[in-house]
């Protein structure tokens, strides 16, 4: 057997032996472990010898003699498919970039809100109006409470909360004005004080 090493070199002889134990319907894998070999050495082994015989055995290392062979020029369908590939990364990137400008746009509208507000609640409540505002809109690129409430570092329990908390004192505002108007329309209806 040759000297184990990383480039080992291998007589024609012994590379002859190691296949024809192959051909006789030894297994690879107990051939190249007896021989100290990868089994994908005596893969290449056999199949040069089948492609060009004992030449095929002394060929040394690198690139192979001759005419380089060229890449085969591209079909239709595949210039097709890496155009729908491209195609579908450049709507990607387009995605990409229109989150991007929602988030300037919330980033923007935030502090000139923020400018205006004096304490961290008042702060607060405007990055909510900014959000609710965001939202509400009909945009190209969906605008997600749970990422703007995320860009704001807000809970989104707090922005669901005061939306209730709006949206109740609407309720009641409502309710008020509908008694008042009742009330200016029959100033006569009510229980009587008494004495």
């Amino acid at each position: 057997m040759a000297a184990r090493g990383k480039n080992r070199q291998f007589p024609t002889a012994y590379k002859l032996k190691a296949i024809k134990r192959v051909e006789r319907g030894e297994g690879v894998l107990p051939v190249a472990r007896e021989l100290g070999i990868s089994r994908k050495i005596l893969h290449d082994w056999i199949k040069a010898w089948k492609a060009q015989g004992p030449e095929g055995l002394n060929r040394k290392r690198g690139p192979k003699p001759g005419p380089r062979k060229l890449k085969a020029t591209a079909t239709y369908d595949d210039k097709r498919s890496a155009l729908t590939r491209a195609n579908a990364r450049i709507a990607e990137l387009e995605r990409l970039v229109g989150r991007q400008q929602m988030d300037l746009d919330f980033f923007s509208a935030s502090l000139a809100r923020i400018g205006a507000a004096g304490s961290a609640r008042q702060t607060r409540t405007r990055i909510i109006e900014v959000i609710q505002a965001m939202t509400s809109e009909a945009t190209e690129f969906h605008a997600d409470v749970q990422r703007l409430c995320g860009l704001a570092g807000l809970p989104r329990a707090t922005y669901y909360r005061h939306l209730n908390k709006r949206s109740r004192e609407t309720a009641d505002c409502e309710l008020r004005d509908q008694i008042q108007r009742i009330c200016l329309k029959h100033p006569f209806y009510g229980y009587r004080h008494g004495r």
